[in-house]
C-alpha cells in the first residue's frame, strides 16, 4: 500500500534482491535508500549553508520559498537557517526508520524523541571522537564543557551552530524543528509522488551498479567523484539520492555507517529521449576555460591539494575552488576525502563524454 508521501514498503522479493546485492558488493554493506523524508531534511540543510547560489535550484528558490512561508515557517527557516551543518545529524533519524520511511514517521519520531537525545543527534555530526556521556552533558546545558571540546575537537568553526541549537530550552527547540518540518513538508514539498518516482528512478539504476562495482567504486560513481578510503570504523555506507542537494554531496556518520546524499543524474531528472545529457554538457562547456585546462594539465601530473594548485597555477584559492568545482561537477576531478582533501584526474571521463556525444549524434542521423 502507497504511503501518504508516496514511498512504499519493498516487496519480499525486494528485499531479498537487495539483500543478495549487498552479499556481492563484498563485505562493506551499501545500501541505497529513497524517502522524501530525506529530501525534507535536505531541504532544510541547504537553508543553513552559505552558498546558495551554488545549488542548482539558486537563490530564488530560497528567497521565494522563505517570502511565502508562514509565520510558524519563517520561525524555523531562521533557526534551521543558524543550525547549518548540525542539521546533516537530521539524515540518521530517517535513517533508522522503520519502512517505509515516510514524512509523517519522522515527524511523529521526532515528537516522541527525548528533546535532550535530539540535541545529541544533531551535535554529534560536527563533534567526532567526543564521547556520548560529553554529548549528553552539552546537551543538557554544560556550557563550559561545550567550549572545552569544541577547542580539543577543532569544531570551533560550528560555534555558532552549536550556539543556536543550545540557545533554547530543549523542548522548545523540539518544537521550532517540529513545526516547522511540517510546514515546510506542506508548504515547501507539498506531493512528493513526482519527486519520489525521480529518486526511485536514480536508485534503481545505482543498485543496478552495486551488483559490478566494489562500495568505493560505487560510490566513486554516484557522487561524481567523490572517493573514500573506508577505515575499520565504517561498518556500511547508505547512498541516499536527492534532488536539492544537485550539484553537491552531503556527507554524515552515523553510528559507523557513512552517510553519503548524491545528486541524482540528469537523465533520472528528465524523461525526454531526444534531450541531450546535461552531464555531456556541462562537460564540454567546462572545458572551454583556460584556466580550468591548466588545473586539468597539473592534476594530470598527479594528485594535488588546493594549495599546491594555486601555487602553480598564480591565482587565488577562491578562484582555483571554483574552478575545481566547476570541473568536479562535469566529471573530470575525484575528490579524495581525509585530513586534507585531494584532487585527481579523473581519466575515463573524456572517453566517457566522447562515447556519449558519438552515441547522441548517431541516434540523430
Amino acid at each position: 500500500r502507497a504511503g501518504g508521501d508516496g514511498s512504499r514498503p519493498p516487496a519480499h522479493g525486494e528485499r531479498g534482491r537487495e539483500d543478495e546485492r549487498q552479499r556481492r558488493v563484498g563485505a562493506l554493506a551499501v545500501r541505497i535508500d529513497v524517502s522524501p523524508a530525506y529530501e525534507l531534511v535536505l531541504s532544510l540543510f541547504a537553508f543553513g549553508c552559505s552558498d546558495r547560489d551554488d545549488y542548482e535550484v539558486g537563490s530564488t528558490w530560497f528567497e521565494r520559498t522563505y517570502e511565502s512561508a508562514s509565520p510558524e515557517l519563517k520561525a524555523g527557516l531562521d533557526f534551521f537557517a543558524a543550525a547549518g551543518e548540525l542539521l546533516v545529524g537530521l539524515l540518521g533519524i530517517v535513517h533508522d526508520l522503520p519502512a517505509p520511511k515516510t514524512i509523517e514517521s519522522l515527524l511523529a519520531r521526532m515528537e516522541e524523541i527525548d528533546p535532550i537525545q535530539l540535541r545529541v543527534e544533531l551535535l554529534r555530526c560536527c563533534a567526532p571522537g567526543v564521547s556520548a556521556a560529553d554529548l549528553t552533558a552539552v546537551a543538557a546545558g554544560d556550557r563550559d564543557l561545550l567550549d572545552r571540546l569544541l577547542a580539543e575537537h577543532g569544531a570551533i568553526k560550528h560555534k555558532a551552530a552549536f550556539d543556536a541549537v543550545l540557545a533554547d530550552e530543549p523542548a522548545l527547540v523540539q518544537d521550532t524543528m517540529v513545526t516547522a518540518m511540517r510546514r515546510f513538508a506542506e508548504e515547501g514539498l507539498g506531493d512528493t509522488s513526482q519527486l519520489v518516482t525521480v529518486l526511485e528512478r536514480d536508485a534503481t539504476e545505482k543498485r543496478a551498479l552495486a551488483a559490478t562495482r566494489t562500495p568505493e567504486r560505487l560510490v566513486e560513481l554516484a557522487t561524481n567523484g567523490v572517493t573514500f578510503a573506508p577505515g575499520p570504523e565504517v561498518t556500511g555506507v547508505v547512498l541516499i539520492p536527492s534532488i536539492v542537494v544537485r550539484p553537491w554531496v552531503v556527507i554524515a556518520e552515523h553510528r559507523g555507517l557513512r552517510l553519503f546524499a548524491y545528486s541524482v543524474t540528469d537523465e533520472s531528472m528528465s524523461a525526454d529521449p531526444a534531450a541531450p545529457s546535461q552531464w555531456m554538457v556541462g562537460f564540454y562547456k567546462a572545458l572551454g576555460d583556460e584556466r580550468r585546462l591548466r588545473i586539468l594539465g597539473i592534476l594530470s601530473e598527479g594528485p594535488a591539494n588546493l594549495s599546491d594548485i594555486t601555487e602553480q597555477i598564480g591565482l587565488s584559492k577562491s578562484t582555483v575552488h571554483h574552478h575545481i568545482s566547476i570541473l568536479r561537477q562535469a566529471g573530470m576531478v575525484r575528490v579524495t576525502v581525509g585530513a586534507d582533501k585531494e584532487y585527481s584526474l579523473r581519466t575515463e571521463a573524456v572517453p566517457h563524454a566522447n562515447a556519449m556525444l558519438a552515441a547522441y549524434l548517431g541516434e540523430r542521423t
